[in-house]
């Protein structure tokens, strides 16, 4: 588990570093209001229509083979990015640099979820302790950036960032070279279907719950006005994030049903209803992080689910990314007085249609029938 934090943390370092040199990346890349919009962009769209591809070349090629040259390809976006002459080189490179990170999803997910079952840990443990780190390392990258920034520009902050995320990308390659590849499917059977559902199901909840974290990041500044105090805020429920992934790991699994996950959900939406103070953002990331321990466990038991499903599941995650801080704005532009409770609603109907798509006889989550067949996992 360790190489694999290892290797996903470089692309967080370095997303989160440019934000506070931003200004001067704009300066230096030559870069005008609207190309530094499609500079920003292009990464999350490169990243959420190659993670499909990433699952596919997982079960062709392996997870231990594709992760580490994804990660080196999006270590070379980055350099891109730093030697860039123009606005054209910037956002060429900016898009590589997704290109890299949509790739990494699947395999990363997929070898997680081989580690806890070669283990015999609960899966949800082994998310929760690369998910707290992986957290982790995005708050290190201001942090890096404010350290390095006196005696360099964002050039070599980020060349510093792309040579040690290299760096790790080579050590991933030896260090995963024992994990076996998939078998190729064979030419006269179609690809399984299987994993359709589970990923629409444990997908789709997991976009909702993207969808609450992000549309939070702007809603909650916009609704206190106050820079300190939503700087506060913030900071305190992304700790109580990492707090939460780390404990829901250790829980026992019978709270890792995917019916606790409604529970947690509904517990958030009321929360939700008594924003934006600090007690009540901490327990919402509390509740979030409970809810994206047990998707996670879900997808990991479901013996259908392989690279290619991993991919699938990661548009999800990717499109919530990008609709849920406008989803953030738009509400509270149009109903000021009341975002939250229109957040919360929302909240209320993904569980309904959560729990009618857990309650199908043909749902993927047919939990007790997949825990029985992982009976001696647990």
């Amino acid at each position: 588990m360790t190489l694999l934090i290892l290797l996903m943390a470089g692309g967080n370092v370095a997303y989160s570093a440019l934000f506070p040199v931003l200004g001067e990346a704009q300066a230096g890349l030559g870069l005008d209001a609207g190309q530094l919009a499609v500079f920003l962009s292009a990464y999350a769209v490169a990243m959420l229509v190659m993670g499909p591809v990433g699952g596919w070349l997982s079960d062709r090629y392996g997870a231990a083979v594709v992760l580490p040259l994804a990660v080196a390809c999006g270590a070379v976006g980055m350099g891109c990015v730093a030697v860039a002459d123009g606005p054209v080189a910037a956002i060429a490179g900016r898009v590589l640099w997704g290109v890299g990170a949509g790739l990494q999803i699947a395999p990363y997910n997929q070898l997680a979820a081989a580690v806890a079952a070669r283990s015999g840990v609960p899966a949800a443990r082994v998310f929760s302790v690369a998910g707290a780190a992986l957290m982790a390392s995005l708050g290190v990258g201001p942090l890096l950036a404010g350290l390095l920034h006196p005696v360099m520009s964002f050039r070599g902050i980020l060349a510093v960032i792309a040579a040690c995320t290299v760096t790790a990308a080579v050590i991933g390659w030896y260090g995963l070279r024992a994990v076996p590849n998939p078998e190729p499917e064979p030419e006269d059977k179609g690809p399984s279907s299987g994993w359709v559902r589970p990923v629409i199901l444990f997908g789709g909840f997991d976009l909702l719950i993207v969808v609450v974290e992000t549309a939070m990041e702007p809603l909650v500044p916009l609704t206190l006005g106050t820079p300190g105090a939503a700087s506060l805020v913030l900071t305190v429920g992304t700790a109580a994030y990492v707090v939460g992934v780390l404990a829901g790991g250790r829980l026992p699994r019978r709270f890792l049903h995917p019916g606790f996950a409604l529970a947690s959900m509904l517990c958030g939406a009321c929360v939700v209803l008594l924003m934006p103070g600090v007690v009540a953002f901490a327990l919402l990331n509390l509740c979030l992080a409970h809810c994206y321990l047990v998707i996670r466990e879900c997808m990991s038991q479901d013996p259908a689910v392989t690279g290619r499903a991993w991919g699938m599941f990661g548009l999800f995650s990717g499109a919530g990314v990008m609709l849920g801080p406008v989803l953030g704005v738009a509400v509270h532009t149009l109903a000021p007085g009341a975002a939250f409770t229109l957040v919360a609603a929302a909240m209320v109907l993904g569980v309904a249609a959560f729990g009618l798509g857990l309650s199908g006889r043909s749902s993927p989550a047919g939990w007790p029938r997949i825990r029985a067949a992982r009976g001696r996992h647990r």
